[in-house]
């Protein structure tokens, strides 16, 4: 990948065996039975480059002028007295070198990683006055937690890094040092100095499986996400998510156990305690245990070269059939009560051929973790090597190699393509990272931190479908309706359908399996009284209803309903207005504008203050102005100005999150979807105003073929130019109702 490849250099080799741009392959084990694994020295933790780089000494002068400067302001010292303070610690600082405060965070990190605050918390209660009197148990108690919570901190977060890697026929050999999680998390990565990388660059495993019958275990590594059927976010992975992955992986934990160990360096590790750790991680992701597989084997060595750390390829051949793997997984202890659909997520299994390893490689445009992507290589290449030989392992090895860097490539460009035609996309934050700081996406390469999806690739569940590498299984409709409600089948003006055909219309579709969904600012009590309520009326077969939604109040609140016909309730939580707003609005109306407007009280997950009905619309939208000013000030007042927007309709004035709209609302019919394992072929959106284009913009930009069916006055559109078919039909719910008739 053009932003992702080339950066940093390999920790292993200079010279790969194998260059993916993102990663290197040092070493391919050249027997069936992989390396032998060795460690020749234990390295302390700062022994090498990194020694350069830490001065214990300088560190702890520094944080002794943090102490003082804290201390002189809580006095009152004088800003002279300070500045002297202040100007003390910068030559300090100086003398630590450029990286002096990102170590800093990281050894910040570290502390708080392994709790060590807690610990000293619990002896200085210890010691205290207030255990003086304690009984004997108590004290002997407290005692065994301090020891225990000790031994976890001396093992908690330390994983092992490799250095001077040396290859010598089928034995590998290493020195060994320990580098803790947080000093990795913080430092290595690429373009960081060689002090840094040697400091906190660490070693993991990652292991594909070969199933009894011939097929692979992959990981889908799923991204966090609102599921319409579950009250919160479902889990996912923090970057590289909706994706391929290897069959289980880890980081290599260290351990400082032995009695001969010099302090301040790791347990040796060889081939046993490696094969150990990724069993350990095979039992916890897959529920696996090591009588479920035969031969474990270390095929290869990688460099990942983004988040810079080593890997150690494995390939194990498992007792079981695919089937049997995932029955035994569903069944574990820890994916047992998992919901069905984050259980469906967690793996598949593809043909276990060294092609079908090619073909996920090179065409699926779901890019792998780069040493995850490794192991597959590397498995690839020994099962060609048991089956063919080496020069066969080789050659299939070249050809993947050159397809990997040309797929990236390909994926950049898509990226880019898809960045510049949609750059309102850059503005889009996925839910996930609502009220966070979403992290800045890449305009011309591939970003691991965002979805395919997100940026213009297809999902994971497409492109393995698209590869031929899974079968479709996802029920197959031609069409897929999404329809605005005021004025596209409601009248705006009466609240309510008065075209009833329109009920008849949307329950042919639904009979038809074709699925069809609202979605409106009205909240989901007002649907349910002047939709959902008289279309239910008109159904008799109850189990259509599970190809219909209701989506409301801008995709912040939606409806669903299960086989039975039942219907079942969701919103956002993260989003809904505070309290206190809603009470200050609802004064705020009450004292000043009741004669035009009202609170609506349905709304769950915005503020809404409507027009009475029948007042002058040209009057209300006088008076709307003076509430947008005063909602303005009322947010500012409270902190809250870039929480929330104000945003003015032709009835009504909302206080809503920044992150809801059609666009939102289009996301969750989708999702819908996905949900229901439902594959439309096309869709076709309905709306009234400019607005209810950012569905069809939304679906456009996912890749799906819409066309738009415009019912409200084109006169107020101004110019218009989109990529999809746009029917001007206008004439409102009359128009929707006619388009329908005449499909």
């Amino acid at each position: 990948m053009s932003e992702i490849s080339g950066m940093g250099e390999p920790l292993a080799t200079p010279k790969p065996e194998f260059n993916g741009g993102a990663f290197t392959i040092s070493h391919f084990s050249p027997s069936p039975h992989g390396f032998e694994v060795k460690t020749r020295n234990v390295l302390g933790r700062t022994e090498g480059s990194a020694s350069n780089h830490l001065d214990p000494e300088r560190f702890e002068r520094l944080a002794k002028f943090d102490e003082a400067i804290r201390q002189a302001t809580e006095r009152g010292s004088s800003e002279q007295e300070i500045d002297e303070l202040q100007k003390e610690k910068r030559v300090v600082r100086r003398e630590l070198g450029p990286n002096a405060s990102r170590l800093r965070d990281a050894m910040k990190g570290e502390a708080k990683f392994n709790k060590v605050d807690l610990l000293h918390r619990a002896l200085q209660d210890w010691r205290g006055s207030q255990w003086s009197g304690a009984p004997a148990d108590d004290l002997a108690f407290l005692q065994g937690w301090s020891q225990m919570h000790r031994d976890r901190v001396r093992n908690a977060g330390k994983h092992i890094g490799i250095r001077n890697i040396n290859v010598s026929g089928n034995d590998l050999s290493i020195d060994a040092k320990y580098v803790s999680y947080p000093v990795y998390n913080e430092l290595a990565n690429a373009g960081n100095s060689p002090e840094l990388i040697d400091l906190s660059a660490n070693v993991g495993t990652a292991m594909i499986i070969r199933t009894a019958d011939n097929r692979l275990v992959i990981q889908h590594r799923a991204v966090s996400k609102q599921r319409l059927t579950e009250p919160k976010l479902s889990r996912g992975n923090a970057v590289y998510n909706d994706i391929p992955g290897a069959s289980v992986a880890g980081l290599q934990n260290a351990s400082l156990n032995g009695e001969d160990r010099m302090p301040g360096t790791p347990d040796r590790v060889d081939s046993t305690s490696i094969k150990t750790n990724i069993l350990k991680e095979t039992g916890e992701e897959l529920g696996l245990g090591s009588e479920d597989l035969g031969e474990v084997r270390i095929v290869g060595l990688a460099h990942d070269k983004i988040k810079i750390h080593d890997e150690f390829l494995l390939l194990a051949d498992s007792m079981l059939t695919a089937d049997q793997i995932r029955m035994k997984s569903r069944d574990s202890n820890r994916n047992k009560n998992l919901p069905d659909a984050d259980f469906e997520e967690k793996f598949i299994d593809i043909d276990g051929s060294a092609d079908s390893i090619a073909t996920l490689l090179t065409e699926v445009k779901c890019p792998l973790p780069p040493t995850h992507a490794a192991a597959l290589v590397a498995s690839g290449y020994s099962v060609v090597l048991q089956e063919q030989g080496k020069n066969a392992a080789d050659a299939w090895k070249n050809r993947v190699e050159e397809g990997i860097r040309n797929n990236y490539r390909d994926i950049d460009q898509r990226v880019k393509a898809f960045y510049d035609k949609h750059p309102k996309a850059l503005m889009q934050v996925p839910e996930r990272f609502w009220g966070k700081r979403p992290p800045a996406r890449r305009t011309h390469a591939y970003d691991p931190a965002y979805a395919p999806e997100e940026q213009g690739l297809a999902s994971f569940e497409d492109a393995m479908v698209e590869s031929g590498l899974s079968p479709e299984t996802r029920r197959h409709v031609d069409k897929a309706y999404l329809f605005d409600v005021d004025g596209v089948l409601s009248d705006p003006q009466e609240k309510r359908v008065t075209e009833s055909e329109l009920f008849n219309q949307v329950i042919t579709r639904l009979q038809r399996g074709e699925p069809a969904g609202l979605n409106t600012g009205r909240s989901t009590e007002w649907l349910t009284e002047r939709f959902i309520t008289p279309l239910l009326e008109r159904i008799k077969e109850k189990s259509i209803l599970q190809n219909f939604v209701a989506i409301g109040e801008k995709a912040g609140t939606w409806i669903t309903f299960d086989k039975e016909g039942n219907m079942h309730h969701g919103k956002a939580k993260t989003i809904a207005i505070p309290e206190e707003v809603i009470e200050e609005a609802k004064e705020l109306v009450k004292q000043k504008y009741q004669d035009s407007m009202f609170f609506d009280a349905t709304k769950e997950t915005m503020l809404s203050i409507e027009i009475h009905d029948g007042f002058d619309l040209d009057t209300f939208h006088q008076r709307q102005r003076e509430l947008a000013e005063d909602l303005a000030q009322l947010l500012e007042r409270r902190g809250l100005g870039e929480n929330y927007r104000i945003d003015p309709t032709n009835i009504a004035t909302d206080v809503e999150s920044p992150y809801v709209g059609k666009a939102l609302g289009a996301e969750r019919f989708l999702q819908f979807l996905r949900d229901s394992d439902i594959n439309p072929a096309e869709f076709e959106t309905f709306g009234d105003s400019k607005s209810d284009f950012e569905m069809s913009d939304e679906l456009e930009r996912k890749g799906k073929g819409v066309k738009m069916i415009y019912v409200g006055d084109r006169s107020k559109l101004g110019e218009l130019k989109k990529e999809y078919s746009v029917d001007y039909v206008g004439n409102f719910s009359q128009g929707t109702l006619d388009y329908l008739h005449s499909e």
